[in-house]
């Protein structure tokens, strides 16, 4: 198998992860800090943090007042 398609099929397997983490955050109402937000969605937590809300995969990331010690929170839903 050809690098090129190593790094593919890996890159596939890590957005379905994601998409798979998102969605079992979202129906149990999880709240995620920013450096786990930022983990999953391959940003650093300064760039997360500068956001009130981030789109991506089809969910909506919105800041919360709420903290985890000194981080943000952030709820997670679909869009409806």
């Amino acid at each position: 198998m050809q690098l090129d398609t190593v790094v593919k099929v890996f890159l596939e397997q890590r957005v379905k992860e994601q998409i798979k983490c998102d969605d079992q955050a979202s129906d149990r109402g999880w709240l995620l800090s920013t450096s786990d937000l930022a983990m999953l969605i391959g940003l650093e937590p300064a760039s997360v943090v500068k956001h009130d809300e981030l789109n991506r995969w089809g969910f909506i990331f919105t800041k919360c007042t709420e903290r985890s010690g000194r981080e943000v929170n952030w709820a997670i839903k679909r869009p409806e």
